[in-house]
C-alpha cells in the first residue's frame, strides 16, 4: 500500500508539471498561429499585413517545437506512471505494461493502434472498470486521438511535400495558400490534442488519487 501511495502521489506531481508544460506548448501554438493567418492573409490577398508579423511564423514554428520536446518527457513519465499505478495496485489481465504503453508511440504503424488502446484501458481501469470494459469508449480519449491521428496525417504530408520540392524536381501544383492553409489546420489540430490530452491527465490523476481504481483490483 505504500508503494501504491507513493506511485500516486509521484503521478499527481507529474500531472500538475506536464499541465504547465501543456499550457506552454499551446500558448507557441498560439504565437505561431497568429503570423500563420497573416501570411494566409497576404496570400489570398484578404489583406497586406507588415512584413514583420508574417517573419515571426519561423520563431512561432520555432517555440512551439521546442516547448512540444520540453512536453514529451513529463508526457513520457506520467503515462509510464500511471500503468504502474494500475499493476502496482493489483489490478488484474492488463493487456498493456508501463513500457509498451510509452513505447508503442515509437514504433512505426504500431503506434496507430496500441496507443489508444493502451489509454482507453489506462482511463477506464483507472476509473475501477472491469477488464472486459478496458477498451469502452472514453469521449476524451476518443478526441484526444482523432486529433493526434489527423495531426500526425496532415504534418506528414506536409513533410512529404517539402521534402519533394526540396529534394527532387517534382513539384506539386497546388494553389499557393493550400500549403499555409494546411500547416494552420495542423496547428488546430495540434493545440485540439494538447487540450483533450490535458482533459485525460485530469481524469486519470483524480481517479487514481481519490482511489477510485483500487475497486478493480477486488471484482
Amino acid at each position: 500500500m505504500a508503494n501504491t501511495d507513493r506511485g500516486v502521489a509521484s503521478l499527481n506531481s507529474l500531472a500538475s508539471v506536464l499541465r504547465v508544460m501543456i499550457w506552454l506548448f499551446m500558448a507557441a501554438l498560439l504565437l505561431c498561429l497568429i503570423p500563420t493567418l497573416a501570411v494566409l492573409a497576404r496570400e489570398m490577398q484578404w489583406a497586406d499585413p507588415p512584413l514583420e508579423v508574417i517573419a515571426f511564423s519561423a520563431l512561432g514554428g520555432m517555440l512551439y517545437t521546442g516547448a512540444f520536446l520540453v512536453a514529451v518527457i513529463p508526457l513520457i513519465l506520467w503515462t509510464h506512471r500511471a500503468h504502474a499505478n494500475l499493476r502496482g495496485g493489483g489490478l488484474a489481465e492488463l493487456e498493456y505494461s508501463p513500457g509498451w504503453a510509452v513505447g508503442s508511440f515509437f514504433v512505426p504503424l504500431v503506434n496507430f493502434v496500441v496507443p489508444l488502446r493502451a489509454m482507453r484501458e489506462l482511463h477506464n481501469r483507472s476509473h475501477g472498470g472491469l477488464p472486459d470494459w478496458s477498451q469502452s469508449s472514453v469521449a476524451s480519449v476518443a478526441s484526444w486521438w482523432s486529433c493526434h491521428v489527423a495531426a500526425v496525417l496532415v504534418w506528414g504530408f506536409l513533410s512529404f511535400h517539402t521534402a519533394l520540392d526540396l529534394l527532387t524536381n517534382v513539384h506539386f501544383t497546388t494553389p499557393p495558400a493550400a500549403t499555409t492553409g494546411l500547416t494552420i489546420l495542423l496547428l488546430l489540430l495540434l493545440a485540439g490534442s494538447a487540450w483533450f490530452m490535458l482533459r485525460i491527465i485530469r481524469e486519470v490523476t483524480t481517479a487514481q488519487v481519490n482511489g477510485t481504481f483500487a475497486a478493480g483490483a477486488f471484482e
